[in-house]
């Protein structure tokens, strides 16, 4: 069963829960290990790249697999566009 909202008490909490983990690891492994932006395969992230409504419930087109520096830049993009 997928957790609820309620039953974390703030973002980071849920980061680093073990449904979270599974969540992330999984995109990954979709995304072949590797930045679905530049293919590089160090410093991975999973970005919530259709934002936070889907979150405790993402599904994987909920999700981007982006390196640090592809996740820095697209953030940075998103708060200048």
């Amino acid at each position: 069963m997928a957790p609820r909202a309620l039953d974390y008490v703030s973002y980071q909490e849920y980061l680093a829960s073990e449904h979270w983990q599974f969540v992330r690891r999984a995109a990954i492994w979709v995304a072949g290990g590797r930045c679905q932006v530049c293919k590089g395969e160090q410093d991975l992230e999973v970005h919530h790249a259709s934002g936070y409504d889907c979150l405790f419930h993402e599904q994987p087109e909920d999700l981007a697999v982006l390196c640090r520096r592809c996740h820095e830049l697209y953030s940075e993009a998103a708060v200048i566009g």
